[in-house]
């Protein structure tokens, strides 16, 4: 498994987002335009586009680059970046979904 670490914000947010997106991804955008001012967004990107690349790093509190599965890249993160286990909590979700904003923001109080 290959992560090189590329962004750190202080942790403004006490929820994190951690998506793992590639190139066709969907839910990291939204997530980066709708969601930051709940979540901090955590985005590990295994694609190939550096160009998408370079704009969900713009996007994100905290970005890395690699290779691996969601569980592997956010366990090695974890290693690289151990703030990550400050959060209340953390959802770690695909890069294909699109749920509501409503859904999103009323998770915390579900968990």
């Amino acid at each position: 498994m290959k992560l090189e670490l590329r962004k750190t914000n202080k942790k403004i947010c006490k929820d994190l987002i951690y998506i793992s997106a590639g190139d066709r991804e969907t839910f990291a955008t939204y997530a980066a335009d709708n969601l930051s001012a709940r979540f901090d967004i955590a985005i590990f990107f295994y694609g190939k586009d550096q160009r998408r690349a370079a704009s969900l790093e713009k996007q994100a509190s905290i970005f890395a680059v690699g290779s691996g599965t969601k569980f592997n890249s956010y366990k090695k993160m974890l290693e690289k970046y151990p703030a990550l286990a400050e959060y209340e909590s953390v959802w770690i979700c695909d890069d294909d979904i699109i749920p509501s904003s409503s859904e999103i923001v009323n998770l915390p109080t579900l968990l």
